[in-house]
């Protein structure tokens, strides 16, 4: 599994002086969409700007490879490539806790409208080419159930990379600074708990 893969990283990449890739396939035949009832972790290890974990499909398996990519719509579609989503409420999707983490090229999305897509808890990561997505009927609050969590020491940066979801869908930083290059963010749904889309704020930079 996913998580097998990323639990067999060193603890400290720096000591075993390593630089790991985990390529995501298909889960079964013909099936590029990983769905699990727990988070996939990244766990946390002792890395540097050389030395680090990076996560991305493997060749030929991203949405960015897909025969139709100039036409294919910019949201989570596992029919265009690897895409990972989680069924069970509460908790999320994926989740980074190892700093100089490069994630590349996947989607992201909520199998349940109590879930985040995907939560940061160390610093200086990459995010590069995805899409993450959160449940259109998603009512949670600022703090909880964000479709971007930043609560890491700061110094990430996503780019390239599309964010949907509702108005209880927002991007924050818990501390240090986030840069978000070239990304585009999507309000869906017209509920009244929905009416004041996208909010960005506390140290982050678009």
């Amino acid at each position: 599994t996913i998580q097998a893969a990323l639990d067999a990283t060193p603890a400290s990449l720096v000591t075993a002086d390593e630089q790991w890739d985990i390529l995501i396939d298909e889960s079964a035949a013909g099936v590029t969409e990983w769905s699990s009832t727990s988070t996939i972790t990244v766990p946390s290890r002792t890395t540097d700007a050389t030395r680090f974990i990076r996560i991305k499909p493997n060749t030929g398996k991203s949405f960015k490879d897909s025969a139709n990519k100039l036409t294919n719509a910019l949201r989570y579609n596992a029919s265009n490539g690897v895409g990972l989503t989680k069924s069970t409420a509460f908790g999320n999707v994926l989740q980074c806790g190892a700093a100089y983490t490069r994630i590349e090229g996947i989607q992201v999305r909520c199998g349940h409208p109590l879930q985040d897509p995907y939560i940061e808890t160390a610093g200086n990561v990459t995010t590069r080419d995805c899409i993450f997505e959160a449940d259109s009927q998603h009512e949670g609050t600022v703090y909880q159930q964000a479709a971007l969590a930043f609560q890491g020491s700061g110094g990430s940066r996503m780019i390239n990379c599309v964010v949907a979801g509702n108005s209880a869908i927002s991007t924050w930083s818990g501390s240090g600074t986030v840069e978000f290059r070239n990304c585009s963010f999507i309000r869906q749904g017209s509920a009244a708990s929905q009416a004041n889309g996208y909010c960005v704020y506390n140290n982050a930079t678009v």
